[in-house]
């Protein structure tokens, strides 16, 4: 029996639609975690602004602008990106996951809409983000604290706002930091088969 995937994706496509038209509803502009009893309770930018997993909301946000062009998410998402401003005040909570958090807001805000002020949010972020590179060891320092010499994984997933940066800025060294690391990772969290370590502590000097 041959599958209609043209029917499949509208369907899936309005469903997307419904789940987070009444989700944005429902949430705004709060920043949901792990549900409780079936809802988000939690409030992210009031008890963890922090927390690397707090752009994956807005983020969704401005993709459903993207795709509908409908207010009420970019409303919610930009008022999200503003409270992540506290965050550059505050500096020493962030670590290797900005690229998570202002790649999903402020990046997007401002190739969707053109906002300058985005544009500048995303580059102090991704400044913060080349700022914890080693020259010596060639990579990205994960966390703060004493983890001098810890690399993780998932930063190979932070480090395309470093990508967008030197495109953006037509500065390499952004990308250079980027390649540096991938390199770092690639050798030193890439096994032979293809399977990799979360972490890896390496020799800061």
């Amino acid at each position: 029996m041959e599958v209609n995937y043209r029917d499949w994706i509208e369907e899936t496509y309005q469903k997307l639609c419904m789940k987070f038209s009444a989700e944005c509803d429902r949430i705004g502009d709060r920043i949901p975690y792990s549900p409780k009893n079936g809802k988000y309770v939690e409030d992210c930018s009031q008890t963890a602004l922090d927390c690397w997993t707090n752009g994956f909301w807005p983020g969704i946000l401005w993709q459903m602008y993207h795709v509908t062009k409908e207010e009420k998410y970019k409303e919610a998402a930009s008022k999200i990106e503003q409270k992540f401003d506290a965050l550059f005040d505050e500096y020493v909570k962030l670590h290797h996951d900005v690229g998570f958090m202002w790649l999903h807001t402020a990046v997007a805000s401002y190739r969707l809409t053109g906002e300058e002020r985005s544009k500048v949010r995303g580059l102090h972020a991704a400044n913060l983000l080349a700022g914890r590179y080693n020259p010596l060891g060639g990579f990205i320092r994960a966390w703060n604290e004493d983890r001098i010499g810890w690399i993780i994984i998932d930063c190979m997933m932070n480090i395309p706002l470093l990508y967008w940066a030197g495109r953006e800025t037509k500065d390499p060294r952004f990308t250079a930091i980027a390649m540096k690391h991938a390199d770092t990772a690639m050798n030193m969290l890439v096994r032979e088969d293809g399977s990799c370590n979360h972490i890896a502590v390496l020799d800061p000097l």
